[in-house]
């Protein structure tokens, strides 16, 4: 039926790491997130597209839509959202670390240059092998808020700030306003 093909587990072209062409998202992550982001079954792509290179898809901003069913839902709001959390998720991630990419920086230049001292009582190679993996990490999460953010830029700003509701904006209540809505 409209399961997502096991062929498809690595996105579309083959991609070795999941990703689709210069996106360094996992195809699996995205198709998660538009899921369920959407709140029906009518919000996704028909069901013959179900597949994590249509599902998962995230074009660069520079590669032209080559389908307009491939990489995006078929409302705008739910694909914003889906790409906001995303980016959050990697935003989350990054603070669970308890060090940020400067300071493994730092510790790694201050081993390389002082190779023949144990700084902070003990670092040997395994370490220096630790930090470095841990820096790895934080970067691949970096360069996915940072392409997830070029996407979001080519988003109409009307879509990502406001969904397809009626009514007043619920952001132009008083700025002194307290808990849920009371003034």
């Amino acid at each position: 039926g409209g399961q997502v093909k096991s062929s498809e587990k690595r996105g579309a072209a083959g991609a070795e790491n999941g990703a689709v062409g210069s996106s360094p998202i996992d195809t699996r992550l995205v198709a998660l997130a538009r899921v369920l982001a959407c709140e029906s079954e009518a919000d996704l792509p028909p069901r013959s597209c179900w597949t994590l290179s249509t599902l998962g898809a995230l074009r660069p901003p520079t590669h032209p839509a080559t389908s307009p069913q491939v990489g995006r839902l078929r409302n705008q709001s739910q694909e914003i959202v889906a790409l906001r959390a995303l980016a959050g998720l990697c935003l989350v991630t990054l603070t669970a670390f308890p060090t940020t990419l400067e300071d493994d920086d730092a510790l790694l230049a201050h081993w390389k240059n002082n190779q023949s001292e144990a700084p902070d009582g003990g670092w040997t190679l395994n370490t220096e092998l630790a930090v470095k993996l841990r820096r790895q990490k934080k970067q691949v999460l970096v360069d996915c808020v940072k392409f997830l953010g070029e996407l979001l830029k080519e988003k109409p700003k009307d879509a990502a700030t406001r969904p397809d509701k009626s009514g007043p904006d619920p952001r132009d209540r008083k700025k002194n306003a307290r808990g849920f809505g009371k003034k």
